[in-house]
């Protein structure tokens, strides 16, 4: 009988011990939504967080100016603040329950040239 291999995949597909293709996708799409939820987290918090900080040097001392340019700031960290602690959940929930989908999430990192 002939045997059908996945060059793709190593070793023996039967072994309980090679991840399955549905496994593999399932994973990294899991880990590229998050990554990319993250991502965009974090370049909006940078975008709110200028704008406040230009916000706030224009404002020229008007207080009302001032206290809206600083809200947008603390909106913009309570952000941050929320997109982080949702990642350490995620990562907390696939301790917890042994999910083997989310033990590969890594905060995405941004190579400098």
């Amino acid at each position: 009988m002939a045997r059908i291999e996945n060059p793709l995949l190593p070793g023996d597909l039967g072994s309980p011990d090679v991840p399955t293709a549905a496994r593999i996708f399932r994973e990294n799409i899991i880990g590229g939504l998050v990554g990319i939820f993250i991502t965009v987290g974090v370049v909006f918090f940078v975008v709110q967080f200028l704008l406040g900080g230009i916000a706030w040097i224009m404002s020229e001392g008007d207080e009302t100016k001032v206290k809206a340019a600083r809200d947008k700031l603390q909106s913009a960290l309570i952000g941050l603040v929320i997109i982080f602690s949702i990642f350490a959940i995620i990562k907390l929930i696939g301790y917890v329950f042994g999910l083997t989908a989310l033990e590969g999430l890594q905060i995405p990192l941004v190579p400098l040239i």
